[in-house]
């Protein structure tokens, strides 16, 4: 379950990380590419690895940040941060959502 549910989630990744990227390109395809990553993750296999979506996010905005490191188009520590939060928090709420779905249920009294 463990290796399904990590490439899932990298699948996840991949789709945030094209919405963003998008988003910040072409406004309105990126609009319609997170209604799309919304739908998609709805699906009953990709629901646990939807944090991914987030972590695709932080990742576009790590990149932001580095391409800017020198400061001189933009300052890239708001980017930095957002990064690091989406990315960090994706991780973990994935590593949550898999020890979850793998605890055994709790059996009756």
């Amino acid at each position: 379950m463990g290796e399904r549910s990590w490439a899932r989630f990298a699948a996840c990744v991949v789709l945030g990380a094209v919405a963003a990227f998008t988003l910040l390109v072409f406004p309105t395809l990126g609009l319609l590419l997170f209604v799309v990553a919304a739908w998609v993750v709805r699906l009953p296999r990709l629901r646990s690895s939807a944090w991914g979506i987030l972590a695709g996010v932080g990742a576009i905005s790590l990149v932001i940040a580095f391409v800017n490191r020198r400061g001189q188009n933009a300052d890239p520590r708001p980017w930095l941060v957002a990064g690091i939060v989406f990315v960090v928090s994706g991780v973990a709420l994935q590593v949550r959502a898999i020890r979850r779905s793998s605890r055994p249920a709790p059996s009756p009294r």
